[in-house]
Protein backbone atom coordinates (compact mmCIF):
# COMPACT_ATOMS: atom_id res chain seq x y z
CA UNK A 1 0.00 0.00 0.00
CA UNK A 2 1.16 3.55 -0.77
CA UNK A 3 1.34 6.40 1.64
CA UNK A 4 -1.83 8.30 2.39
CA UNK A 5 -2.15 11.55 0.45
CA UNK A 6 -1.04 14.63 2.32
CA UNK A 7 -3.70 17.10 3.41
CA UNK A 8 -3.73 20.23 1.25
CA UNK A 9 -3.17 23.27 3.46
CA UNK A 10 -5.08 26.31 2.15
CA UNK A 11 -4.90 29.99 3.10
CA UNK A 12 -7.86 32.18 2.11
CA UNK A 13 -7.21 35.88 1.39
CA UNK A 14 -10.24 38.09 0.81
CA UNK A 15 -11.35 41.38 2.33
CA UNK A 16 -14.98 40.23 2.60
CA UNK A 17 -15.62 38.25 5.81
CA UNK A 18 -18.62 36.47 4.26
CA UNK A 19 -16.52 35.23 1.34
CA UNK A 20 -13.77 33.99 3.69
CA UNK A 21 -16.26 32.21 5.94
CA UNK A 22 -18.16 30.68 3.00
CA UNK A 23 -14.96 29.40 1.39
CA UNK A 24 -13.74 27.94 4.69
CA UNK A 25 -17.11 26.25 5.29
CA UNK A 26 -17.02 24.75 1.79
CA UNK A 27 -13.40 23.60 1.92
CA UNK A 28 -13.60 22.15 5.44
CA UNK A 29 -16.30 19.72 4.25
CA UNK A 30 -13.85 18.14 1.82
CA UNK A 31 -11.56 15.26 2.61
CA UNK A 32 -7.90 16.08 2.17
CA UNK A 33 -8.22 19.88 2.44
CA UNK A 34 -7.81 22.02 5.54
CA UNK A 35 -7.95 25.80 5.85
CA UNK A 36 -4.98 27.00 7.90
CA UNK A 37 -5.91 30.68 7.98
CA UNK A 38 -7.84 33.65 6.68
CA UNK A 39 -6.21 36.91 5.63
CA UNK A 40 -8.20 40.15 5.40
CA UNK A 41 -5.86 41.91 2.99
CA UNK A 42 -2.79 41.39 0.86
CA UNK A 43 -0.28 42.40 3.51
CA UNK A 44 -1.76 39.90 5.96
CA UNK A 45 -1.80 37.24 3.22
CA UNK A 46 1.93 37.70 2.58
CA UNK A 47 2.76 37.41 6.28
CA UNK A 48 0.46 34.42 6.83
CA UNK A 49 1.78 32.60 3.75
CA UNK A 50 5.30 32.85 5.17
CA UNK A 51 4.35 31.78 8.70
CA UNK A 52 1.65 29.17 8.04
CA UNK A 53 3.30 27.65 4.94
CA UNK A 54 0.15 26.62 3.05
CA UNK A 55 0.40 24.67 -0.17
CA UNK A 56 -2.29 26.82 -1.80
CA UNK A 57 -3.37 30.45 -1.32
CA UNK A 58 -6.79 31.45 -2.63
CA UNK A 59 -6.27 35.17 -3.27
CA UNK A 60 -8.83 37.87 -4.08
CA UNK A 61 -7.60 40.51 -6.54
CA UNK A 62 -9.25 43.56 -5.03
CA UNK A 63 -8.32 44.14 -1.40
CA UNK A 64 -7.49 47.33 0.50
CA UNK A 65 -3.87 48.30 0.89
CA UNK A 66 -1.74 45.62 -0.73
CA UNK A 67 -4.01 44.22 -3.45
CA UNK A 68 -4.07 40.63 -4.66
CA UNK A 69 -1.69 41.25 -7.58
CA UNK A 70 0.97 42.82 -5.37
CA UNK A 71 0.45 40.19 -2.67
CA UNK A 72 0.80 37.40 -5.26
CA UNK A 73 4.11 38.86 -6.44
CA UNK A 74 5.37 39.23 -2.86
CA UNK A 75 4.39 35.68 -1.87
CA UNK A 76 6.08 34.28 -4.98
CA UNK A 77 9.23 36.27 -4.15
CA UNK A 78 9.38 34.83 -0.64
CA UNK A 79 11.23 31.80 0.68
CA UNK A 80 8.00 29.73 0.83
CA UNK A 81 6.24 29.69 -2.52
CA UNK A 82 2.79 28.11 -2.40
CA UNK A 83 0.56 27.78 -5.42
CA UNK A 84 -1.73 30.78 -5.77
CA UNK A 85 -5.24 30.72 -7.16
CA UNK A 86 -6.65 34.14 -7.91
CA UNK A 87 -10.37 34.19 -7.15
CA UNK A 88 -12.09 37.32 -8.42
CA UNK A 89 -15.26 38.83 -9.80
CA UNK A 90 -13.26 40.04 -12.80
CA UNK A 91 -13.44 37.30 -15.43
CA UNK A 92 -12.06 39.56 -18.17
CA UNK A 93 -8.92 38.41 -20.03
CA UNK A 94 -6.93 41.45 -18.81
CA UNK A 95 -7.49 40.44 -15.17
CA UNK A 96 -6.40 36.87 -15.86
CA UNK A 97 -3.31 38.06 -17.74
CA UNK A 98 -2.32 40.39 -14.89
CA UNK A 99 -2.81 37.65 -12.30
CA UNK A 100 -0.71 35.15 -14.25
CA UNK A 101 1.98 37.77 -14.85
CA UNK A 102 2.09 38.41 -11.08
CA UNK A 103 2.79 34.71 -10.54
CA UNK A 104 -0.64 33.14 -10.02
CA UNK A 105 -0.88 29.45 -10.86
CA UNK A 106 -4.60 29.53 -11.65
CA UNK A 107 -7.45 31.98 -12.08
CA UNK A 108 -11.05 31.28 -11.02
CA UNK A 109 -14.04 33.58 -11.33
CA UNK A 110 -16.16 34.01 -8.21
CA UNK A 111 -19.17 33.27 -10.42
CA UNK A 112 -17.83 29.79 -11.26
CA UNK A 113 -19.32 26.71 -9.65
CA UNK A 114 -17.61 25.67 -6.38
CA UNK A 115 -16.37 22.50 -8.09
CA UNK A 116 -14.18 24.64 -10.37
CA UNK A 117 -12.36 26.11 -7.37
CA UNK A 118 -12.06 22.72 -5.68
CA UNK A 119 -10.61 21.13 -8.83
CA UNK A 120 -8.18 24.05 -9.19
CA UNK A 121 -7.01 23.67 -5.59
CA UNK A 122 -6.38 19.95 -6.05
CA UNK A 123 -4.66 20.49 -9.42
CA UNK A 124 -2.26 23.22 -8.32
CA UNK A 125 -1.54 21.43 -5.04
CA UNK A 126 -0.50 18.31 -6.96
CA UNK A 127 2.07 20.42 -8.83
CA UNK A 128 3.20 22.21 -5.65
CA UNK A 129 2.84 19.37 -3.18
CA UNK A 130 6.01 20.21 -1.30
CA UNK A 131 7.36 23.63 -2.21
CA UNK A 132 11.01 23.86 -1.38
CA UNK A 133 12.05 26.90 0.60
CA UNK A 134 14.32 29.13 -1.44
CA UNK A 135 17.63 30.07 0.02
CA UNK A 136 18.14 33.79 0.52
CA UNK A 137 20.15 35.38 -2.27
Amino acid sequence: MGAEPETIRVLIADDCPQVRESLQALLETLEGITVVGQARDGQEAVAMAASLRPQVVVMDLEMPGTDGLAATSLVKAGSWQPAIIVLTIHAQPWAQAQALQAGADAFVSKSAMPEVLIQSIRRVASHHARPEPRSPD
